[in-house]
């Protein structure tokens, strides 16, 4: 009965998608008044007026993706999968029929492979100025319980540095609640440590104001936390400062980043070089600037461990790539 219902949903999506557009095209909302098509649709709906531009934008691009229009009105899938497909296949058509065929999946196997496809067209520096661009944040009032909300978007090379340093206070947070047996969930420990950090900031410069007199160098922040950021790469990638197609170049949990911006992190984060042939892991090297930073970095990376069969180098070679050597750990 469920995937009769989800069937019926998905191609309702589609009706008021189109209904919605058409609204739109006919300049019909002026006669209940309403200021624009998504005003009016979103009365009618009982939904936001941004929930109603985005089925009458979905729309629009359903009409240069047959395809996906097809697959739409044939119930396979959703408006929230149609959006997705449609904005890929805009940036790389030849994926289409493959981003279809993958929706049956599930939602992140496809969300991983528009991703894929839209990167497998776009120049990485064409790539960098566009997620600069996209970057954003706001904030509003809940009306349902008054809590203060937000959304943001940063770029993946930034997003993985905070999500480090959430992810450090908020285990800090855990391991003192876990103490004292008052247990809650992992996001509302998130939440914490995403306060504590805007407002110990806020506290530590109360007023916003240039310093004419230059710091000392000797000075430390020792509250400071070290942006341990993990990044898997392949290694050609690494060498080569570019990924080309189906190479790896991205921070777990966060997606893919520039290789450029990697090689210019060595020494300041913990780079973790996954050396394969396809899908069989061969090589898992660690890439480093200087021996002192890999013997810090190291020891996150504990759980790295148990490879069945497997044995590890602690030798340390030199490379011509700007690199001052690779440890590694190799699989039989």
């Amino acid at each position: 009965m469920v995937a009769e219902l989800g069937a019926i949903r998905r191609l309702t999506d589609g009706l008021l998608a189109k209904a919605a557009k058409r609204v739109d095209d006919t300049y019909a909302y002026r006669d209940s008044g309403a200021k624009d098509a998504a005003a009016a649709v979103g009365k009618a709906l009982g939904v936001s007026n941004t929930e109603a531009q985005r089925s009458i934008e979905l729309a629009k691009h359903l009409e240069k993706r047959p395809a996906t229009d097809a697959a739409m009105r044939a119930g396979r899938l959703s408006a929230h999968q149609a959006e997705l497909i449609a904005s890929a296949a805009a940036k790389n058509p030849a994926a289409e029929h493959k981003l279809i065929e993958t929706a049956a999946s599930g939602m992140v196997q496809l969300q991983d492979a528009c991703l894929a496809a839209r990167n497998a067209v776009e120049d990485a520096a064409a790539r960098r100025k566009r997620q600069h661009r996209a970057r954003t944040f706001h904030t509003w009032t809940d009306k349902n319980n008054g809590m203060f909300r937000g959304s943001f978007a940063l770029t993946p090379e930034i997003g993985g540095q905070v999500k480090a340093v959430v992810d450090h206070y908020t285990q800090a947070i855990f391991r003192t609640k876990r103490i004292i047996d008052d247990r809650e969930d992992h996001d509302r420990y998130a939440a914490d440590a995403f306060t504590q950090l805007i407002l110990k900031h806020a506290n530590a410069e109360p007023r916003a104001t240039v310093s004419k007199q230059p710091q000392s160098t000797e000075s430390k922040d020792t509250s400071r936390v070290r942006r341990n950021v993990h990044v898997v790469i392949d290694h050609q990638v690494l060498t080569r400062g570019e990924a080309l197609e189906g190479e790896r170049c991205e921070i777990p949990g966060v997606g893919p980043v520039d290789a450029q911006w990697v090689r210019g992190i060595l020494g300041e984060a913990f780079v973790t070089s996954i050396i394969g042939k396809g899908k069989d892991i061969r090589t898992v090297a660690h890439a480093y600037r200087s021996l002192d930073s890999a013997c810090s970095a190291a020891q996150p990376f504990g759980t790295l461990a148990p490879f069945a069969g497997g044995r590890r180098s602690p030798g340390v070679r030199g490379e011509r790539n700007g690199f001052a050597g690779i440890s590694e750990r190799r699989t039989q």
